[in-house]
């Protein structure tokens, strides 16, 4: 018996991973075909723990500090004590920005990509691909901060690099087979 192409594919990702009902609807909405890859981004909740903890070490490694001024007459470590509230307020920021974040997941399929973020998905079929821009680390040129998929009609639809990206490396070369262009985000805009 043949499967219609427009079904969803399989319910679980290649690892194992649930993908949501609403993915799999979407993308067998739009004929998207099986699926290749799925990765979910980072739990805002836990980075934002994450940070918060390391700002209260951090903090509490001042506090001892400035306690040790009244035992031991060296200066500097107030300095180093002023140091370690900076790094604990940065780490503050920090957290509260990973927390705006949000919750990311992208799902690479034969026909295109689903990406969502907290709950909310864009897709874009490959026909539809107009370039991919990647954003590449300035003193590795190698190694990919983040891609963004520009569609035809001037969507644009986010995708987060990793340090172990089979996901970017599957998106550049897609979009390099359809003979769109693969830019460097950063030399593109200047």
């Amino acid at each position: 018996m043949e499967q219609d192409p427009r079904q969803a594919p399989a319910a679980t990702g290649p690892a194992g991973a649930p993908v949501p009902e609403a993915v799999a609807a979407l993308a067998a909405t739009h004929g998207l075909g099986s699926l290749e890859l799925a990765r979910k981004g980072q739990n805002p909740f836990a980075n934002f723990g994450l940070g918060i903890g390391a700002a209260a070490a951090l903090f509490g490694i001042a506090a001892l500090i400035n306690w040790s001024l009244e035992f031991i007459p060296f200066r500097p470590l107030a300095f180093i004590a002023v140091l370690f509230v900076i790094g604990a307020l940065f780490c503050v920021l920090m957290a509260f920005a990973a927390l705006f974040a949000g919750f990311t997941a992208d799902y690479l399929y034969a026909g295109g990509l689903v990406h969502t973020k907290n709950g909310r998905a864009q897709v874009v079929a490959w026909p539809d691909v107009d370039m991919l821009r990647v954003r590449f680390k300035k003193d590795d040129p190698t190694r990919a901060l983040a891609y963004e998929l520009v569609a035809l009609d001037g969507r644009k639809v986010p995708v987060t690099a990793h340090t172990e990206d089979t996901l970017g490396t599957r998106l550049q070369q897609v979009v390099a087979g359809l003979n769109r262009p693969v830019v460097d985000w950063v030399k593109e805009k200047s």
